[in-house]
């Protein structure tokens, strides 16, 4: 081997160990600086490339996140511990509320006459079935939501079990006046001309509408004042025109009962 030969080989050894150590340097400084990055991630500032990014991002959002969601957790727990029964009060309430919005509007709904039947007896059974229907469930409704009088849960039950006495009588005389198709014209045209003025927005308002209730007690009192005393003006309207005694005897019982459930309901909510 002659001496320029010597002088080449050693040049390239002396290169590749220049490299080897300029690689290692390399290494050594990517190394540092993914030490570096993993814990700026772990402080919730900067992500770890090589962690799975679901985790991370779930660990981010918790980290980043917690002080809002801590501070809408608190909130909410503090309407449960310092005003939860009153707010707990106040859904319950409007809830029952809607519920009996919807039994009337319902009611009002099914009691409009569409069609003439050429009797006011049958038109009056017909407008007073909806309207017991409607009774019934409102009287159901109070006792599922759970008022604290107990006089007005003993009313409801027993408007409850009177009401769907009287729903069987009525549905019954329908069919016994439709077959044997009695009609008076006159007397018909004259309830109903009574009859459609309840419909009318004011009627409606003093029928329908509790106002300025502070519970479920008082809403459904007020709510069943109101809808007893439509029925009992429906009972005095029909006397004035009914040709049948069962009717007579029907509306004059409405009225009887419902005007002392009334005083009685009105002194209740009094107290």
């Amino acid at each position: 081997m002659n001496k320029n030969m010597r002088i080449w080989i050693i040049g390239v050894c002396v290169a590749l160990v220049i490299i080897i150590v300029a690689a290692a340097a390399s290494m050594n400084r990517n190394s540092g600086s993914q030490e570096q990055t993993g814990t700026t991630s772990e402080s919730g500032v900067t992500e770890d490339p090589n962690a799975p990014s679901s985790s991370v991002s779930g660990a981010d959002n918790s980290s980043m996140n917690g002080s809002g969601d801590t501070s809408m957790a608190d909130s909410h727990m503090d309407h449960s511990s310092h005003g939860g029964q009153a707010s707990g009060n106040g859904d319950n309430l409007s809830r029952y509320l809607t519920e009996q919005d919807s039994i009337m509007m319902n009611m009002m709904e099914d009691m409009m006459i569409r069609e003439k039947s050429g009797s006011a007896d049958i038109d009056f059974l017909k407008g007073m079935i909806p309207h017991h229907e409607a009774a019934i469930k409102m009287s159901e409704s109070y006792l599922n939501y759970g008022g604290e009088v107990s006089d007005l849960e003993t009313l409801a039950q027993d408007i409850i079990t009177a009401q769907k006495k009287e729903l069987t009588e009525m549905n019954d005389l329908v069919k016994k006046y439709e077959k044997e198709g009695k009609k008076s014209q006159e007397n018909e045209d004259a309830y109903l001309a009574k009859y459609s003025g309840m419909f009318s927005d004011d009627s409606m308002s003093h029928h329908i509408n509790p106002s300025g209730v502070d519970n479920i007690d008082q809403a459904f009192a007020e709510g069943m004042i109101m809808h007893h005393q439509m029925a009992v003006d429906m009972a005095r309207d029909i006397l004035d025109y009914s040709e049948q005694e069962e009717v007579k005897k029907l509306a004059q019982d409405i009225i009887d009962v419902q005007e002392k459930e009334i005083e009685q309901m009105q002194k209740l909510i009094q107290k």
